[in-house]
């Protein structure tokens, strides 16, 4: 009956749904260009850790083998 109130509430509605779907975009894009900007991290850190078994390895001068059974 009262039609009068159904465009500010229709547009009202909108308006939420748009903030929400922006806000869940903005969520998802910022997680994306996180992961991407830690692979060099990840890369980094496996380096590291290599690096260091081979100097253990070469600390206890362990060939290929023995370092293989411990």
């Amino acid at each position: 009956m009262n039609k009068r109130g159904d465009i500010p509430v229709t547009i009202l509605v909108i308006g939420v749904i748009a903030v929400c779907a922006l806000a869940l975009f903005s969520f998802y894009y910022s997680s994306v260009s996180v992961r991407d900007s830690f692979i060099g991290i990840y890369i980094i850190e496996n380096l590291n850790s290599f690096a260091e078994e081979i100097k253990f390895n070469q600390e206890m001068q362990w060939d290929g083998y023995e370092a293989g059974k411990f």
